[in-house]
């Protein structure tokens, strides 16, 4: 394992990039008072009927998931760091990442208690403290645990696709629900009704989250297989390993999200881009050593 010094500049960029991707997603949530409704293309007319709505998907279209998967990996790449940290210092390990991690949860149940209930601090912290115990026992570890709970992820998604395909084709409404209740809530209700209603329903709002830690679990370590390959090196095999990336990502990454714009395609769209995160993730780790 090669141990780099100093800043890693590109990665600053990167972090930088994705959070402000981030915003890109989550500022319409709050501008919408937590309609779901605008993030899916369920119950919405089409995005050439008019401008908002074509706005609407030309922002999904870039923003939407992606900048929240970079930063996954960019967590992962954060914990590489601590973890090379530590073997430098003799620390024992994880050690005080295992707090910095519960500090990390305990700042994302503070946002989803006082702020609103879309939050995604909570899920990578569980994640930092699955994965904290898993970076020290060697890549060949590293590799089966991120193939164990790929399959685990796509065949739990294959699953719910099929049931929602199902579903509609015995004619069954999968709409979102009416959400005037949430947005009047948001809109009228009180600070102290918000912080009671995300509480009481803490597990049904928080069930994403708990959704998706494989697949953060898998990008994490992914983000870890980067590091040791040297993908954030200024050198020509870094150079070399983000063009490759780039790449697929054009070629395999960009028809996927086209999918968007299907009219009415929000199941195809949804699980052929859950799909490509997946799959444009576990394209790499056999070819990076």
């Amino acid at each position: 394992m090669k141990v780099q010094h100093g800043r890693i500049r590109i990665l600053d960029i990167l972090r930088g990039f994705a959070i402000l991707g981030t915003l890109g997603t989550n500022i319409w949530l709050f501008a919408n008072l937590g309609d779901l409704s605008y993030v899916l293309t369920l119950d919405r007319p089409a995005w050439w009927t008019s401008l908002d709505e074509f706005i609407r998907v030309f922002v999904l279209f870039f923003v939407n998931g992606k900048f929240l998967s970079i930063l996954a990996i960019l967590f992962g790449v954060g914990l590489e760091l601590k973890y090379r940290q530590s073997l430098r210092k003799g620390s024992v390990w994880p050690g005080l990442y295992i707090w910095t991690s519960l500090i990390l949860l305990a700042e994302g149940f503070i946002h989803f208690t006082l702020v609103m209930e879309y939050d995604i601090l909570m899920s990578y912290a569980v994640t930092a403290i699955i994965v904290s115990f898993i970076v020290k026992r060697g890549d060949k570890a590293i590799q089966r645990v991120m193939a164990a709970v790929l399959v685990a992820h796509v065949s739990i998604v294959v699953l719910l696709f099929g049931a929602m395909i199902a579903a509609h084709l015995a004619g069954a409404n999968l709409s979102l629900g009416d959400m005037s209740e949430v947005v009047t809530l948001y809109k009228d209700g009180t600070w102290m009704e918000q912080v009671h209603y995300r509480l009481s329903d803490f597990w049904i709002l928080r069930s994403e989250v708990i959704f998706v830690i494989p697949l953060n679990v898998f990008l994490f370590l992914f983000g870890i297989r980067l590091m040791r390959a040297g993908a954030f090196s200024p050198e020509e095999r870094g150079r070399r390993i983000r063009r490759k990336m780039l790449n697929v990502g054009l070629v395999l990454g960009l028809p996927l999200n086209l999918l968007i714009l299907v009219p009415g395609g929000c199941l195809i769209c949804q699980f052929g881009i859950c799909l490509h995160r997946s799959w444009r993730s576990v394209t790499w780790p056999s070819s990076l050593s």
